[in-house]
């Protein structure tokens, strides 16, 4: 079976990492079936406060994040793997979490193991995210 390695990039990771050390998560990791990276957005914001989000583009309600900060974080998570990149021909499958989205069940996340060494999950915050995000 092929190790799995989830990314998570997320503005909460202090929310998200106490589920990670519990139930089936937890034994997955003790396995190593799966390894659990979790990247803090915030950590690739802008400026002194470290700004993740903006106005949408054309107006509208509410905040968006921004694509740069979140592709950033994404090209960090997975620079952890460049080296076995070119070794295992690692595959990666990229998920944004909107309301409106496919839910992520049991049956998609065996799909996914059979075809996908990396899953990075990016967690959206306020209205959503720039779409420039979901081309990659």
């Amino acid at each position: 079976m092929t190790k799995l390695t989830f990314h998570i990039i997320t503005l909460f990771p202090e929310a998200v990492s106490p589920y990670l050390g519990e139930s089936m998560l937890k034994r997955a990791q003790e396995n190593k079936l799966v390894t659990i990276n979790i990247v803090d957005l915030r950590a690739f914001g802008e400026g002194k406060h470290k700004v993740v989000d903006d106005r949408p583009y054309g107006g509208g309600p509410g905040m968006t994040l921004k694509a740069e900060p979140i592709l950033n974080a994404v090209e960090y998570a997975l620079s952890k793997n460049k080296i076995q990149d070119l070794r295992n021909k690692r595959k990666t499958k990229y998920i944004v979490f909107a309301p409106g989205g496919k839910q992520f069940t049991n049956v998609y996340a065996r799909e996914l193991l059979e075809t996908y060494t990396d899953i990075v999950l990016i967690a959206g915050h306020y209205e959503g995210i720039d779409s420039r995000v979901k081309e990659i």
